[in-house]
């Protein structure tokens, strides 16, 4: 018997199902086959080349780089005596491509076939070579593709690649017309490949009685989650695959498997390099009953050399329209390198949304080798919401026993296994089925566990004599939602026995604290309403005992609908409908009123759903404010913004004609050259800038390289930029000569702009349209072409793709990939309007006019950035290249520099820049932003004052003269002088910044902070805090981490970013309850600023409600900052626990800290400054010096940043209840320690201070 490859695949008509994959529409030599078994029916298998032009009769080229060459070679055989030998010269994003299609007549169907083909290559690298198998219709169109393997890489001797195919006359309702043969070598590849003999036979006639194989595949919410069915590619049939960087190898295998007879296996395509990609299946037709509940996943998991980011699950949504639902659920599969079977099971709660369908994904993230999955299963999962007991407090004599009847809510929930505790075994015993029996007077309590919700209800039970203590019965209370229910235990010995009172019986969904003179607060859990009850224990001195249950009656609130401010985007004369996202808590219906009308054009509302008709040729902004209302009267009023983008021909009317006319046009560089020469500062930077650029002349091009394997290195669009810059103010040829070769090698070399991290491509493309503008009359019109091409290739037909199908996050996110992105593909079109692509690049404008609408709301109200000030710098630079671009290019006034917030967000980087360095939250760093952003927002909101900040700037050890310096400067704007406030805060991300003034170099800074965990490039930083003096920042924010670790991104509620140091609580000077694995702070949860004064002369203070972040633990915590003579702080929190825990405070510092006081105190040293740091009114707290790394029983990933030479102080509360106040102050070596030690007063006196 002929032995087989073990790529053996059946295609039937039964079962097939296609590949995701894109069909290439090749030019097509066809050859008519009428088939005799065992005849080789490929055309000219020898690749003869009788018209000696390299490329054999019969065989068509795809191969749209001209990066290769190709010949009929001898020298190099293996069963044929010629062979084809393509010989890729250079990396190009086009694959090769050496196609024959063989045309299969009527008696040629419903036939067995085997195919094989010889390859050889040699240093063949970065791609592979294989063969692929198309069976195709008469339009020359896929039905099903066949990848052989191995697909080969490097230097690897003739191999033989081969399989068995049954071709039936239909497949997949299409009729048959031929098999297309494909010599195929993978994009982005250089060396050589060899081909020889293929060879294509019919074996016999196919059997249709022939049906799926006999192993049933396991069907639950997932098709064929067995993988036993598979498609002729190999890929198990109902999956589909996503290849993105490195490509991605998918697969069933017979040998490995956890039941039945196939398993899939995920690897990476390359050998040594990465894979990036997903597996995937849409799950449609979700029954009713499983909307808006849970699902359960079970898969069983096997792994091989497995290393990288790691396995991912993910579930995407989408709503009956097909709307994208947010957030999708991802969950880190726990997968080790080298790991035997092992079963993976979650409970993943769905949208609250009616769903149309679920996208589930296994990620397989840049990682290397090889996974198995088995056995995979999605099915309904109806958890447990509260359990009801039956009796709820029990009262037993001496050996009586009674069971315990539980109720389940839902009655039909998934999971109804619980167990029974009991408290004391001395005084009650339970087993477990519920059944209590007394064993000795006295009280206990009987808990009932469900752990899968983990749910506790606790029974409370009291054995003996119960008419000694004499309790006057509580009526049950009565109260709303989120308030507090208070009482008094109003009780009696008849002995006359002092009494004390025990909390026996926690509520099941609320917390109590218990006071020792009876009072009592119950706290009902976030968003709760229903009954709830707790038991008192009162006992006498004589060891009598009475209980006392009460009964909480939390009356639901009813929310006012959720209904955020909306963005309405359109063209010129373009009518848009679209529904109005809004929902009600309750899920009641809404009605929708129109409070504010548009003025230039007709909104209506009809069915939640709008209608806006623009006026007639207008375009620009126009507003409108809607109220909705729910059925209860609540409304929630919502403001939309509306833009109509130009239409065409009004852009391309509209763009200037002359260049250049990105950020500058010929009068502004006149202008610079005559600064250069009359004012000082301008002469100044001017030389500085020389110098700068004058390096880069004799240095190389800059080579297309990803240091991390992700992101591209853009310095090149900086050089072009420099360089250009300089042959507009000097005329010297030098500086435009250097430019294009830099932007030759862009535009040719590079094989692409990294598209596969936008960003990267967005900022290439912006400085090479910035080159091409502004060496626009140095360039010859063969250098232009060479440019405006790469330009659209690599640019912007990319762009407009995700532009017009919205597939790219981008486009309507809200940060800086929305600035970023749509200013380097805006700048690029501007550039080339006008040449062979001003069609393109008009559609271009249009879309990205209005995408950044989606990004300009990101500064309102009071010019902040939510992600931090880092990012503030670098969306905002973008920001401003576009506005100043528009300015440039655009004839008439540019409407998008009125946008909220824009006005006041300049004055952001000069509170929060301390002399130590920024208040670094979040995904930030310490460097100063840049100062050339502060020059622009003066000149074009004729605000002199801004102009402090770059001033600032220059003054700093770390500014970098910069084109923009020169490029928007204005002497007689440059006027600004000191802020005339200290002190400023920011409401979304409630931070404040306060300083001792704003020149000293030794100036005391404190940054503070609460807002939204959760935040884009957030951490868990509730209540942190920096703060500097004598030059040094004594308590730090540690920043951003290694960006490559698997799961930074994911920001869930339990995403895999909280599990790093530096991104969790503990990691931050804030701080933590009862560490554990678990999250340290809640996500989302958001703290307010609740008190502040601030620009007294002083001091001021702050204070923050964190309660939220902490629910999970804590009643009640809020946190107060006292800059007390603007140059010593203290700090108070104080606490109030849901039950007794561990409370630490934390600070981190790279200062040399010395306990002293017997750890009540620590001096903090920095050369000859230092800072004391004191606990105050504690007698029972001390601090403790340990490294900056998590705590014994937190979660600690490998990978992350060690913080060698970072210490943190801590100081450990054990109680349900207190307070912790740190006082600090600076002083040099040779002075005394601070002695006078601030009063300490309750947050709700703090008033008092000023």
């Amino acid at each position: 018997m002929k032995k087989t490859s073990k790529n053996f695949f059946k295609i039937l008509v039964s079962n097939i199902a296609l590949i995701f994959s894109v069909n290439l529409f090749l030019p097509t030599i066809e050859v008519l086959a009428d088939v005799k078994v065992e005849e080789n029916i490929i055309v000219n298998s020898e690749y003869n080349d009788n018209n000696n032009d390299g490329k054999p009769e019969d065989w068509n080229y795809y191969a749209n780089g001209g990066n290769y060459i190709s010949s009929v070679v001898s020298n190099t055989i293996k069963e044929k005596p010629t062979s084809l030998l393509l010989d890729i010269t250079k990396q190009d994003k086009n694959t090769v491509i050496v196609h024959q299609t063989v045309k299969l007549s009527e008696n040629s169907l419903d036939k067995k076939y085997s195919f094989s083909q010889w390859l050889k290559t040699e240093d063949l690298n970065g791609g592979i070579a294989n063969i692929r198998l198309q069976i195709v219709n008469k339009s020359n169109k896929k039905i099903d593709i066949l990848e052989l393997t191995p697909k080969l890489t490097g230097t690897s001797d003739w191999t033989k690649l081969e399989t068995q195919l049954d071709i039936p006359k239909k497949l997949n309702g299409e009729e048959v017309y031929g098999i297309k043969i494909e010599n195929y070598i993978s994009s982005n590849t250089t060396g050589k490949v060899y081909f020889n003999a293929p060879t294509l036979k019919a074996i016999g006639d196919l059997n249709n009685t022939q049906v799926k194989a006999t192993i049933a595949s396991v069907d639950t919410l997932v098709k064929n989650g067995g993988y036993e069915n598979v498609k002729s590619d190999g890929v198990p049939e109902s999956w589909g695959v996503w290849k993105s960087t490195g490509g991605l190898e998918v697969s069933t295998d017979k040998n490995i498997f956890k039941d039945g007879k196939t398993s899939v296996k995920i690897e990476n395509e390359i050998p040594g390099r990465s894979s990036r990609g997903i597996l995937n299946q849409t799950i449609k037709n979700i029954p009713q009953e499983m909307q808006k509940q849970s699902v359960k996943i079970s898969q069983w998991i096997k792994t091989e050399g497995f290393k990288g980011k790691g396995l991912s699950l993910r579930l995407q949504y989408k709503d009956t329209s097909g709307n994208k639902v947010e957030p999708m659920s991802i969950v880190t599969i726990d997968a080790t390198e080298n790991m035997d079977w092992t079963n993976f099971e979650y409970v993943i709660d769905l949208p609250q949304e009616i769903l149309g369908n679920i996208i589930f994904e296994y990620l397989y993230d840049d990682s290397e080798g090889k996974v198995w999955i088995d056995n995979t299963t999605v099915e309904q999962y109806i958890k447990v919401k509260s359990i009801i007991a039956n009796p709820s407090m029990i009262k037993l004599n001496s050996s009586e026993s009674k069971n315990i009847n539980l109720e389940f809510n839902p009655v039909n929930a998934t999971n109804k296994n619980v167990k029974f505790e009991t408290s004391d075994s001395a005084i009650v015993v339970v087993d477990g089925n519920g059944s209590v029996q007394a064993v000795n007077k006295g009280i206990a309590k009987i808990t009932v566990i469900q752990e899968k919700e983990n749910i506790k209800i606790e029974i409370p039970v009291l054995v003996g004599d119960t008419d000694i203590i004499k309790i006057k019965k509580i009526d049950d209370i009565n109260i709303k939602q989120s308030e507090v229910a208070s009482g008094i235990i109003e009780a009696k010995s008849i002995n006359g026995d002092k009494l004390s009172y025990e909390l026996l019986a926690n509520p099941a969904n609320g917390t109590v604290n218990l006071k020792e003179t009876g009072n009592f607060d119950y706290y009902p859990n976030k968003n709760f309403y229903g009954t709830d009850s707790f038991t008192i224990a009162i006992k006498d001195e004589k060891e009598n005992y009475g209980l006392l249950q009460i009964n909480v009656n939390v009356n639901k609130l009813n929310g006012s609908p959720i209904f955020d401010n909306f963005i309405i985007k359109t063209n010129e004369n373009t009518k848009v409908s679209k529904e109005l996202i809004a929902k009600d808590p309750e899920g009641e219906s809404l009605t929708f009123k129109i409070l504010k009308d548009t003025k230039n054009g007709k909104f209506t509302i009809k069915n939640g759903e709008y209608e806006y008709t623009p006026n007639n040729n207008f375009n620009g902004y126009d507003f409108v404010q809607v109220i909705a209302k729910d059925s209860y009267g609540n409304e929630t009023l919502a403001e939309g913004t509306i833009f109509v983008s130009p239409s065409l021909d009004n852009i391309k009317a509209l763009v200037k004609s002359e260049h250049p006319r990105l950020l500058a046009e010929k009068s502004d560089f006149d202008r610079i050259k005559k600064l250069i020469k009359t004012d000082k500062n301008a002469k100044d930077w001017y030389s500085k800038l020389k110098i700068k650029v004058d390096k880069i002349i004799n240095n190389p091009v800059v080579p297309y390289n990803k240091t991390d394997g992700v992101r591209l290195d853009t310095l090149a669009s900086k050089n072009i930029v420099d360089l250009a810059f300089m042959y507009q103010i000097t005329g010297d040829t030098k500086y435009a000569d250097r430019a294009w070769l830099e932007l030759e090698n862009v535009s040719v070399n590079y094989p692409d702009w990294s598209n596969q991290h936008l960003l990267d491509t967005a900022m290439t493309s912006n400085g090479v349209a910035i080159g091409y503008d502004w060496l626009y009359d140095y360039l010859n019109d063969n250098q232009k072409n060479i440019i405006e091409n790469a330009i659209v290739n690599k640019s912007l037909k990319i762009a407009l793709e995700h532009y017009t199908k919205n597939n790219h996050h981008f486009v309507e996110d809200g940060f800086n990939w929305n600035f970023v992105c749509n200013t380097g593909f805006s700048t690029s079109a501007l550039a080339i309007v006008g040449g062979n692509n001003t069609d393109l690049a008009t559609q271009i404008i249009q879309e990205a006019f209005k995408s950044i609408q989606h990004g300009l709301p990101q500064y309102a109200p009071e010019g902040a950035s939510i992600e931090g000030i880092s990012y503030w710098d670098y969306g905002t630079r973008y920001l401003v290249y576009f506005l100043s671009a528009v300015s440039s290019s655009i004839k008439g006034d540019n409407p998008f520099i009125k946008a909220p917030g824009i006005k006041y967000t300049a004055e952001y980087p000069i509170f929060m820049t301390g002399k130590a360095g920024t208040y670094n939250y979040s995904d930030n760093d310490l460097v100063n932003p840049i100062g050339y952003l502060n020059l622009w927002f003066a000149k074009e909101l004729n605000r002199p004052e801004l102009t402090w900040y770059h001033k600032y700037y220059m003054e700093q050890k770390d500014s970098n003269v910069n084109v923009y310096d020169l490029l928007w400067y204005d002497p007689s704007l440059y006027t600004g002088d000191i802020p005339k406030e200290l002190d400023k805060s920011y409401k979304n991300q409630s931070v404040i910044t306060m300083r001792e003034d704003w020149t000293s170099k030794s100036t005391s800074f404190l940054g503070f902070k609460g807002g939204l965990n959760g935040a884009p490039h957030g951490d868990l930083d509730i209540g942190s805090f920096v703060y500097d003096s004598l030059g040094i920042r004594w308590a730090m924010d540690l920043g951003k981490e290694n960006y490559n670790l698997p799961g930074y991104w994911d920001k869930g509620s339990n995403g895999e970013r909280w599990t790093y140091y530096r991104k969790k609580a503990e990691g931050h000077n804030t701080l933590v309850i009862n560490p554990s694995k678990d999250l340290d702070q809640a996500v989302p949860a958001y703290a307010p600023i609740i008190d502040m004064k601030l620009n007294n002369k002083n001091g001021g203070y702050g204070i923050l409600d964190l309660t939220e972040a902490y629910e999970k633990d804590a009643i009640k915590i809020n946190r107060g900052f006292n800059f007390i003579n603007r140059d010593e702080l203290l700090m108070r929190d104080e606490f109030l626990l849901k039950q007794e825990g561990e409370v630490i405070w934390q600070m981190h510092t790279k200062a040399e800290p010395e306990l002293i006081e017997g750890g009540k105190a620590v001096i903090l040293k920095d050369g000859d400054k230092r800072l004391y740091v004191k606990l105050l009114e504690q007698n029972n707290l001390v601090f403790e010096v340990v490294d900056a790394k998590p705590y014994a029983k937190s979660i600690n990933p490998t990978g992350q940043n060690e913080n060698i030479g970072i210490k943190k102080l801590i100081v450990k509360a054990k109680s349900k209840e207190g307070n912790i106040n740190v006082w600090m102050a600076p002083f040099m070596q040779n002075e005394q320690i601070p002695k006078n030690s601030p009063e300490v007063k309750p947050l709700s006196n703090w008033g008092e201070y000023y």
